[in-house]
């Protein structure tokens, strides 16, 4: 099993370009598996509802459920800047 790493998240709102950076340690996952980009590209994750919290740590900003308004700009890891995922808008 690969030892943990940290990830940083770039998120993007469309509407009108804000960005964030979250970051996010201990990977790999509690799976035992290096990073995978299922929980950010189909997972709960994916949507722009979940997304939301993430960009604005503000319930009240809360997005309904769909997708294509909060975009993954990148998925870095942190000691290497290797990108493990981005979505193509």
């Amino acid at each position: 099993m690969e030892d943990g790493y940290d990830i940083d998240v770039y998120l993007r709102d469309t509407r009108d370009g804000y960005i964030r950076v979250i970051h996010d340690t201990g990977y790999p996952s509690i799976y035992g598996e290096p990073f995978s980009a299922f929980i950010w590209s189909e997972g709960n994750y994916s949507c722009d509802c979940n997304r939301s919290l993430f960009l604005y740590d503000d319930e009240d900003k809360k997005l309904p459920c769909g997708e294509g308004t909060i975009v993954i700009d990148k998925i870095v890891k942190c000691d290497t800047g290797e990108i493990l995922y981005r979505e193509d808008t």
